[in-house]
């Protein structure tokens, strides 16, 4: 008889943790896709609390600017001559919220988010001399988002115009800024944008999921 019981015992035990396990499985199938769901959402939060940060650094970059404009689009217009035509628009703003003149830096980068996707350097009469830039090297650096993928950045006076950008996976994709389509008119105007390619990593130049500037 106390075997019996021994034996039944046991077998409840058993079955009580299978229930569990079951009950719990169930509730992972829900709970999974809400997290997964609130972190994107704070991921989105984030980077675009980064656009706006970075934005503001562009302004004050340019206050201080003795030519009181924004970031070039290109390395040509740092002084930077033999760019290879890759990640130009990230790299110059990022040297120039990193220059040390003036009061700079501009701009607190998250150094694990610094990249050099393309291997390219600048020289030290621009980068030290010049900028002053606080890396204390020539590195020609990107930021990317919190996916992994430049930022991309256009002043005005590059709307128009098309830049390829590098990805950490060794592809490429082509950027530029787009007219809106039902007026017509360039997204802030006479001024600057920069955008993330959000948590798809697909450039839709300010489209789909990209987080932007303007908006």
């Amino acid at each position: 008889m106390d075997d019996f019981r021994a034996r039944g015992a046991a077998g409840m035990t058993l079955v009580e943790v299978l229930v569990v396990l079951f009950i719990l499985s169930v509730l992972a199938a829900f709970i999974t896709p809400v997290v997964w769901m609130a972190r994107q959402k704070a991921d989105k939060d984030l980077v675009r609390q980064e656009v706006t940060r970075m934005a503001l650094g562009v302004e004050n970059f340019a206050d201080q600017d003795k030519h009181a404009d924004w970031p070039p689009a290109t390395l040509e217009g740092l002084g930077i001559g033999g760019a290879n035509a890759l990640n130009e628009g990230i790299e110059s703003l990022v040297a120039c919220l990193a220059a040390g003149r003036g009061e700079g830096p501009y701009f607190e980068f998250d150094a694990e988010r610094l990249a050099n996707l393309d291997g390219d350097e600048g020289p030290a009469r621009v980068l030290k001399d010049s900028l002053a830039v606080v890396f204390g090297d020539t590195q020609l650096r990107e930021y990317v988002d919190l996916w992994g993928t430049p930022y991309v950045y256009f002043p005005y006076r590059a709307y128009g115009t098309k830049a390829r950008y590098s990805t950490d996976d060794g592809g490429e994709f082509e950027a530029c800024v787009i007219r809106d389509a039902a007026s017509g008119l360039w997204p802030a105007q006479s001024r600057f944008v920069i955008w993330s390619c959000g948590p798809d990593r697909v450039n839709e130049n300010g489209g789909g999921d990209d987080i932007c500037s303007w908006r």
